[in-house]
């Protein structure tokens, strides 16, 4: 009788150690799913982020081009006003200024028909910009199983109550402790995986948030940069205005001639 209860003490503890494995196992599984799915997120976040980074330069040239090209056609539309504002000396005089001020007129136009080109540009660029950050995705760990992950998990809960079966059934009087030990080994072996995993699991989610906030950083930038984009058109629509007021003067002198 007491050696009965000796081999069912074994069998118990084989049992459970068992037990223990199964459940390392499927815990180690699911780590590992969790890192895989971590380490996604820190590439999408690497990706997205040296594409915003190519944008916003690209964005910035053409912003610096637009500045340039608008100082320009200031500079001439104020030359332009001032040449109108002289009265000519002689006739012939007053016809090499005509000559002068219809190609600084047609030189104005080409000069703002190319703003108006790095314009649209500009909100193309703009727009898939938009289009990029609202199709962006922002993956987070899954906090629950979905039904093909459940179905999987009750698979695997039976197979493991079909394997304790079989086990009852097939232990015998011949079970030693140096199995158990065997056992409680690979516990430890399976617990140091897991705590491993844990704590990669851990440094995936702080780089992933690390990646979130320089994402957050680009698009305050390129706010900021998006504000200075509209006072450049703000004056360049001044200065089509302007441009337009000085013909009407130069038409009005010209009749009166």
């Amino acid at each position: 009788m007491q050696h009965q209860d000796i081999v069912a003490s074994f069998r118990a503890e084989l049992l459970q150690a068992i037990s223990q494995i199964k459940a390392l196992k499927e815990e180690k599984s699911s780590l590992q799913e969790q890192v895989e799915q971590l380490q996604e997120q820190v590439k999408v976040g690497e990706v997205l982020l040296q594409k915003e980074k190519k944008k916003r330069r690209r964005r910035s040239r053409d912003y610096i081009y637009c500045m340039e090209e608008l100082t320009v056609c200031q500079a001439k539309c104020e030359t332009l006003e001032a040449s109108l504002h002289q009265e000519p000396a002689q006739p012939e005089t007053s016809r090499s200024r005509e000559v002068e001020v219809y190609q600084e007129n047609q030189a104005l136009k080409v000069e703002v028909k190319l703003l108006k080109t790095g314009q649209r540009n500009l909100e193309d660029e703009l727009k898939k910009k938009d289009e990029l950050l609202q199709a962006t995705p922002y993956l987070n760990c899954p906090a629950t199983l979905t039904v093909k992950e459940t179905e999987e998990v009750n698979k695997s809960q039976l197979k493991i109550q079909a394997a304790r079966l079989r086990q009852e059934t097939t232990l015998t009087e011949g079970v030693s402790s140096r199995k158990v030990e065997a056992v409680e080994k690979e516990n430890k072996t399976l617990k140091k995986q897991v705590d491993n995993l844990k704590g990669e699991q851990k440094n995936l989610q702080e780089e992933v948030k690390r990646k979130e906030e320089l994402v957050k950083k680009e698009i305050r930038k390129r706010q900021a940069s998006t504000r200075s984009y509209l006072d450049c058109l703000h004056k360049l629509g001044a200065m089509e205005s302007e441009l337009e007021n000085v013909e009407r003067i130069y038409g009005q002198k010209a009749r009166a001639a």
